[in-house]
């Protein structure tokens, strides 16, 4: 068939195959380097999740260890909770 082909037309069917294999490289290109960069995107985010999650959970420890250096200073809390005294125990954390 291609013997058959007129000059112009081998050429112009020569232009066409090699248009044809250029764009579809391309777009083989394009479609990786998006999904590299989705994926570098999507790991730079789970990273950042990940520490702001870590941090959150720090600064609620740090809270809690805050509130219980504060609850065992309280010498009437501590009293409260030595003699089983409910009432007065949550008088004074209610007052806190």
């Amino acid at each position: 068939m291609f013997k058959s082909l007129g000059l112009q037309s081998k050429i112009v069917l020569s232009i066409l195959t090699v248009a044809v294999i250029v764009i579809t490289l391309l777009g083989i290109n394009s479609y990786l380097h998006y999904q590299s960069e989705y994926k570098k995107t999507a790991d730079e985010i789970a990273q950042k999740l990940q520490f702001d999650m870590q941090r959150s959970i720090q600064k609620k420890l740090d809270i809690g260890i805050t509130n219980a250096v504060s609850f065992a200073s309280n010498q009437q809390l501590v009293d409260a909770v030595a003699n089983n005294d409910r009432a007065t125990a949550l008088n004074i954390l209610n007052g806190i």
